[in-house]
C-alpha cells in the first residue's frame, strides 16, 4: 500500500496545502468540484487511514478534522 511509504511530515504538508486552498475558494461550483475530485480519488481512505494510525499525529490529525469539516 503506497500510503504506508508516506512520511506523516509531507502528508501533513499536503493536508495543510488542501485546506490552505479550500479556503482560498471564493467560487463554491469550484470548491465543490475540488472537493468531488479528491472524494472520487480516494480522500476518505486516505483520511480514515491516517486518522487510525498508531501513534497517533495531533497535528495530522486536526488537519484532516479541518479538512474533513471544509467539505462537507
Amino acid at each position: 500500500n503506497e500510503m504506508d511509504n508516506s512520511g506523516t511530515e509531507v502528508v501533513l504538508l499536503i493536508i495543510t496545502l488542501f485546506n490552505t486552498v479550500l479556503s482560498a475558494i471564493s467560487d463554491q461550483d469550484t470548491f465543490y468540484d475540488i472537493t468531488d475530485s479528491l472524494e472520487q480519488q480516494g480522500m476518505q481512505r486516505c483520511t480514515q487511514f491516517y486518522l487510525n494510525r498508531k501513534p497517533i499525529e495531533a497535528d495530522l490529525v486536526e488537519q484532516f478534522q479541518i479538512f474533513d469539516v471544509r467539505s462537507k
